[in-house]
């Protein structure tokens, strides 16, 4: 992972989430019984899905974009393919690069994007909308594509 990504906020939600984590285990510890256990599980349960936690509230609270396709498509004499699109910054926070996914296959979640494209050095104020277009080269895939994906960061 680049640590250039991680802004202020991603630590203040972790920290949240982690001592929201260390109260749910002290209340297990004072408790008896069958809470005693429940709480130890709940708090087990939360601490390991606090990076998946992080990056929920992060992307979809904070640094959160509305992401519009505008076209998308193989480009018929070349190996490449054409997308151009609308970003708009929802979040509470100013955004300077985007990472676009491409995924092809079926196996969304569980493997790396085909395509990567960054977008640096944009000024995405927020409210504010930036459109961009962009050209894969050495796409020998179909043009139906399963899944296009956004991230902003600080």
């Amino acid at each position: 992972m680049d640590f250039s990504y991680i802004s202020i906020f991603d630590f203040l939600v972790f920290g949240i989430l982690i001592i929201f984590n260390i109260i749910i285990f002290l209340c297990g510890l004072i408790l008896s019984g069958i809470k005693k256990i429940l709480l130890f599980f709940l708090s087990f349960i939360l601490f390991l899905s606090l990076p998946f936690l992080n990056i929920y509230i992060v992307d979809n609270y904070i640094n959160k974009v509305n992401f519009e396709v505008t076209n998308s498509k193989k480009l018929v004499y070349s190996n490449s393919f054409f997308i151009s699109g609308k970003i708009t910054n929802e979040g509470k926070q100013d955004l300077s690069k985007c990472n676009l996914y491409l995924y092809i296959n079926n196996l969304y979640p569980l493997q790396k994007p085909e395509f990567l494209i960054n977008l640096e050095n944009i000024d995405l104020n927020r409210g504010s909308i930036i459109e961009f277009e962009k050209f894969i080269d050495n796409f020998n895939f179909d043009d139906k594509y399963k899944k296009l994906s956004i991230r902003c960061f600080k």
